[in-house]
């Protein structure tokens, strides 16, 4: 043992005699982190432990655990450091504390510094499932994926019914290629938990994601392959398509629930959209890549037509295979009901499909069915009217501000996660229905009979009620139904 190790454990002996057991906490924690064999250092960190259980304090008050929480909520996670890292020093032992100082680190990429908070966390009371979790998400940041695996494995060992560590421990095995072991992972919460969305949503993703394996026997696979079987063409009924979908979950017992309320066809294209959001909600800085993000938006009159929409898309063959969605719109503040977005390169682009498009939806859908260019995201609008504003000669009149570079840079530099890439046999085009698709319209259904469009019992007279719409909808008085 170096000399420098045994000034260490002596330095921290004599802070315990002194009552200090949080610095001798820590002085015995700092001997771990390199030589976590060390049994002097182990047992003083032990003990330290229990004597400032009964010696500190466990929390701070109420009213500055609540402040933390407000800021942690607004997403201004320097704020929540700079106000916890002080009563973290305080309060040593809060296990609170603890967690969200080392959760907003990390949301900030300061992995070392929120691997540190959690692993005391974890000294402190061994079995915290939530402080395994975070951990694992902080090593796998981090590039330890391993690491990352075992942390979420504990995680589940303390507390079984523990999504989010589920979920992570999932998806960590798709980034390693282990899908097989992936798909066990999500199907087993599944199936313990089918009427919790946080505990089936993972699966429902993954099957959007991944085709499982053809030898596969779980009802989940079934349902998949017979899913991607169907085939709504011109001649086929919004009802019949619905029904057999419908029917398909039935037959292998999946009565799941989603948020989720867009369904994709065409190319996967990753818009970064979680970045942009980020970057606006934050600062009110619309992202550079923005400016040149174009979409040719249809506004389809009833549920009926939404439907038709989505086989128009399923069925549309465009040269470049643009990214394409249907939905029910449910952001606050936002007009309208039921929206089709194709994803454009530039507005030459968005022109010329608006053309294209708006001659097949002519033939299929209700006359006067509204087919418009759209520049970027609607909450952008909202802040600065002039951005939705398209000066068709060289596109957007509003110009970007160079200002919000350093924005966009602070984003990338401190909320973005590491980059893992694009994960082996995902697929890279959507055409097929799937078990979130179904799941979707099983939404929509509800959506429709929320907000009074009674066109939806030409597909279902008596869709299942979904809570989550329901809610988001009681308040929309600007999504009552007007035909």
């Amino acid at each position: 043992m170096s000399q420098f190790v045994q000034q260490i454990l002596h330095k921290a002996k004599n802070r315990a005699k002194c009552g200090e057991y949080s610095q001798a906490f820590d002085l015995y924690y700092s001997i771990l982190q390199k030589f976590p064999a060390n049994k002097r250092a182990l047992a003083g960190l032990n003990a330290s432990r229990v004597k400032m259980n009964k010696a500190n304090t466990i929390d701070p008050p109420t009213k500055q655990i609540n402040e933390l929480i407000t800021l942690y909520g607004l997403g201004d996670m320097q704020a929540v450091v700079d106000a916890a890292t002080p009563l973290a020093r305080q309060y040593p032992n809060a296990l609170f504390l603890l967690n969200i100082l080392g959760s907003a680190n990390a949301a900030m990429q300061y992995l070392q510094p929120a691997v540190d908070n959690f692993r005391k966390a974890i000294a402190i009371k061994p079995d915290y499932a939530e402080a395994h979790n975070n951990l694992g998400n902080a090593l796998k940041d981090q590039g330890k994926i391993e690491q990352a695996i075992t942390c979420y494995r504990d995680a589940l060992c303390f507390n079984p019914d523990l999504a989010a560590a589920s979920k992570n421990l999932g998806n960590t095995m798709v980034i390693r290629g282990q899908h097989i072991e992936a798909l066990e992972v999500f199907e087993r919460t599944a199936n313990r938990h089918p009427a919790s969305v946080a505990h089936t949503q993972p699966l429902v993703d993954y099957l959007n994601d991944f085709s499982p394996p053809e030898y596969s026997e779980s009802r989940f696979a079934k349902a998949s392959g017979a899913l991607a079987d169907i085939s709504f063409d011109v001649s086929g009924s919004a009802k019949n398509f619905y029904c057999k979908s419908i029917g398909i979950l039935r037959k292998q017992d999946i009565d799941f629930f989603t948020h989720e309320s867009q369904i994709f066809r065409g190319r996967s294209t990753e818009l970064d959209c979680d970045r942009h959001k980020k970057i606006f909600d934050r600062f009110t800085a619309i992202p550079e890549f923005c400016f040149g993000c174009y979409k040719v938006q249809i506004a389809p009159k009833t549920i009926v037509d939404l439907f038709g929409l989505l086989r128009i898309f399923t069925e549309l063959r465009l040269p470049a295979n643009n990214t394409r969605k249907c939905m029910v719109e449910l952001r606050p503040g936002i007009p309208g009901s039921y929206k089709g977005l194709i994803y454009c390169d530039g507005l030459q682009e968005a022109q010329h499909l608006q053309v294209l498009v708006g001659e097949i939806i002519a033939e299929q859908l209700q006359l006067g069915t509204i087919i418009s260019v759209k520049h970027g995201c609607s909450e952008f609008e909202q802040s600065f009217p002039d951005y939705g504003t398209i000066i068709h000669s060289d596109g957007a009149e509003f110009k970007y501000d160079p200002a919000w570079k350093k924005h966009e840079r602070f984003v990338d530099e401190h909320l973005i996660p590491l980059d893992y890439g694009t994960s082996p046999n995902r697929n890279t085009e959507s055409h097929c229905v799937s078990i979130g698709d179904a799941l979707i319209m099983k939404n929509w259904l509800a959506y429709a009979k929320c907000i009074g469009d009674e066109s939806y019992r030409e597909i279902d007279v008596d869709p299942q009620k979904s809570d989550y719409i329901t809610d988001i909808c009681a308040n929309a008085s600007n999504r009552v139904f007007k035909l």
